[in-house]
Parts: C-alpha cells; structure tokens; sequence
C-alpha cells in the first residue's frame, strides 16, 4: 500500500479487498485488523463493508452471496480517496 500512496494523485480512489482477522501463514504472513482502511496514511476512507468469508475462502464468491458478517476474522472491503502528500 505504501508504493500505491507513493505513485498515487491526490483525489485518486483506491479499491481495497482483504482477509481480516486471520492467524498469519506462511503464504499470508501478515495478519490484518478491521481499522487497516482507517490507519492509512494520507487516504480517507469512503466506504467500508464487511462479510463473512466461505469456509473455502472464496472471497468474490463471498462477496457475490452477501455473506453476512458475524464476527471473528471475515473479508473488508473498504473505498478510500488519496488526500494528498
């Protein structure tokens, strides 16, 4: 994300789509918490939804199903506009 601040316009809207709440592994070494949308500098978070992610962790079929979010990890989907430098 930080190379997509770098290179990005003020005004530019971004499109973020990602597990939440997992434990890391070693393919996704990172574990991320619902505020990552919120936490990132110079971006302003427009819009956020979250769903519950399929057992197979299909995450545009969970999207597509409207998967109702429960609690514990899930998907984040969040549109964000850059503010400036």
């Amino acid at each position: 994300m930080g190379e997509i601040t770098r290179v990005a316009a003020p005004g530019a809207t971004s499109l973020l789509t990602v597990e939440v709440g997992h434990e890391p592994t070693a393919t996704e070494p990172h574990s991320l918490g619902w505020d990552v949308a919120e936490e990132l500098a110079g971006w302003q978070l427009q819009w956020s939804a979250r769903n519950r992610l399929r057992g197979d962790h299909d995450i545009y079929a969970s999207i597509e199903e409207d998967l109702a979010y429960a609690g514990g990890a899930g998907l984040l989907r969040a549109r964000l506009q850059r503010t400036g430098p």
